[in-house]
């Protein structure tokens, strides 16, 4: 065996009960198969180390990490002592709890304990067991894949250098400030995912666009008319027609909200200010209570959803939704 190809022992392993990866002790990933175990694989180094395809993470200059399985689970973390600081690579793969068990991810977690550390980042996939090498492509703050229908995605803040069929960077990662890099396989077509600070991974399919876009027309109007109806209108389509995530809903809502209010508010302001006198003094006064309402609402608002369960933060959003159109049918009425 030569010095290019590891031992098996000298791999961990990484999985989600669909497929799995092996990860070496000094950074790479030179084994994954997507979507399923017995799918052709998209890094095979451990069969061809020039050829075959790997993912690597790992200090500059160094060797071996030591590798250990967090607790009592698949979550793997190799930990490297440099001159400059202590920087751990966790890997793991989410179980998937969504309908469509094509789509699959990797995620790989860069932290430091100590110090600062200066790592290098290569991404050389190659599909059907390194028989098709395909050209990577940037696409926002990801990097592309593709062969045939199957599309890899590589999500990171890390700018990379893309040479054809391999995407390379340099990063240093200091103390408390993690890194984190999504691998994401499956046709992203009409699909977001967005990951949060703590790692976790939320997907989710905008429906109806045109339906949402005539929707979010009506909201405005009535916005722009009575100052109500947007928020409302908007929270009800993203939670009940598409089934977004409260937690997303609920920041989509105050960003939409808080530039509509500003368009919609620009006439009515410039006959307040003709008018003067006490109309304008009273609008000048809820201004200064409603935009400080509107600031720390959309601060606590993705806070409260991040740490409740999504289907009492989705009842206790009716409830609001629900006495909002209450209060509002009263004045008209009344």
């Amino acid at each position: 065996m030569t010095a290019d190809y590891k031992r098996l022992e000298e791999y961990g392993l990484i999985g989600n009960m669909a497929t799995c990866a092996l990860v070496g002790r000094d950074g790479p990933i030179d084994w994954c198969c997507f979507p399923h175990l017995e799918s052709p694989s998209v890094f095979a180094a451990i069969l061809d180390s020039d050829q075959g395809g790997h993912f690597y993470v790992r200090p500059q200059g160094h060797g071996d990490g030591k590798q250990a399985y967090l607790g009592n689970t698949n979550v793997l973390q190799t930990t490297f002592q440099t001159e400059t600081g202590s920087v751990s690579v966790t890997d793991f793969m989410p179980v998937i709890d969504r309908a469509d068990p094509q789509r699959q991810a990797l995620l790989r977690k860069i932290s430091c304990s100590r110090g600062s550390v200066e790592l290098d980042i290569e991404l050389k996939p190659r599909f059907d067991y390194a028989r098709f090498v395909p050209a990577l492509e940037p696409a926002g703050e990801e990097t592309v894949a593709q062969w045939e229908d199957h599309l890899l995605f590589l999500q990171s803040h890390v700018p990379l250098d893309l040479d054809g069929a391999v995407a390379r960077g340099t990063f240093t990662v200091k103390e408390g400030e993690p890194q984190w890099f999504v691998l994401r396989y499956g046709d992203s077509e009409g699909e977001t995912c967005l990951i949060t600070a703590k790692g976790e991974e939320i997907c989710y399919t905008v429906c109806n666009r045109t339906e949402g876009r005539l929707i979010a027309s009506v909201g405005a109007l009535f916005k722009g008319m009575i100052g109500t109806g947007l928020g409302e209108i908007d929270d009800h389509f993203l939670l009940e027609r598409c089934r977004v995530p409260s937690i997303v809903s609920v920041a989509t809502g105050v960003f939409v909200l808080l530039f509509t209010t500003l368009s919609a508010s620009l006439g009515h302001l410039l006959r307040f200010v003709q008018t003067g006198g006490t109309v304008l003094s009273a609008v000048l006064s809820l201004l200064l209570f409603t935009i400080p309402g509107v600031l720390i609402g959309g601060q606590l608002g993705p806070w409260v959803a991040a740490r409740f369960p999504q289907r009492a933060f989705d009842r206790a959003l009716h409830v609001l939704l629900l006495a909002a159109a209450c209060l509002a049918l009263v004045e008209v009425v009344v």
